[in-house]
């Protein structure tokens, strides 16, 4: 009978014409091919490995994580760093005063507040893992590129002596060159209308919020109404009296 295979040990697919296609890396033409043949990189066999590890670990997060709506905003009225230290002191005063009702057990409240504790830590540990991961890949990206950039200058000196060459460039001219003035512009303004727009709509919801947690605050008493400004007094201030 045989046994299931670790999925961290079962041997990995080097072939990585899927992922760089979708940065526009992967060479165009039959050329994509030939790096089917290379000797197995450590490198990318340890970046799979990883990523397979990764899987794992979502699979096994599976039964407790949440999702949540795109239009989901969670609100809890105070900084997120007074909640755990609430929720204990009521935890210990329910132990303490167990005719108070509720509807939650201290060790329930204890357990929810150790579990956001634990995510937090997994969370901060995965966002600084996925910034690096981010740095590298794009750092990666414009250095491979960088190269073929020049290689390609290289060659297409050559290729004018050569019709081989010639032919085997010209899926790549394209990329190369630079899109003319009178057609560079319309998509560049539209671009920048488009980042105005984004930007002026983030500014107009920040304002919103703003307003509604100012709003709240001073339901709440946390914030004092500023006065509206009294009309000055004439015989007050700097003013010359009438007579005077």
């Amino acid at each position: 009978m045989s046994t299931p295979e670790d999925p961290r040990s079962t041997p990995t697919n080097t072939d990585t014409s899927a992922a760089t296609s979708e940065d526009g890396t992967a060479a165009a033409g039959s050329d994509t091919t030939t790096a089917d043949a290379a000797p197995e990189d450590p490198v990318v066999s340890l970046i799979l490995r990883a990523r397979e590890e990764a899987l794992v670990v979502r699979a096994a997060l599976g039964p407790i994580v949440q999702g949540m709506k795109a239009d989901e905003v969670i609100r809890l009225g105070i900084p997120h760093r007074h909640v755990g230290p609430a929720v204990r002191t009521m935890s210990r005063i329910l132990r303490d005063f167990p005719s108070v009702l509720s509807k939650k057990s201290p060790a329930a409240l204890d357990a929810g507040v150790n579990q956001v504790d634990a995510l937090q830590r997994l969370e901060d540990t995965v966002s600084d893992l996925l910034t690096e991961i981010h740095a590298t890949r794009m750092k990666t990206l414009h250095g491979i590129w960088k190269d073929t950039r020049d290689i390609y200058l290289g060659a297409n000196r050559e290729a004018e002596s050569d019709k081989r060459l010639d032919q085997r460039l010209e899926p790549l001219r394209a990329l190369f060159k630079r899109a003319p003035p009178e057609v560079a512009a319309p998509v560049i303004a539209a671009d920048e209308a488009r980042k105005a727009a984004n930007a002026a709509d983030r500014a107009a919801k920040a304002a919103q919020r703003a307003a509604v947690a100012h709003e709240r605050a001073v339901q709440l008493g946390m914030v004092v109404p500023a006065p509206t400004e009294a009309p000055p007094n004439p015989g007050q201030g700097g003013g010359s009296t009438p007579g005077g």
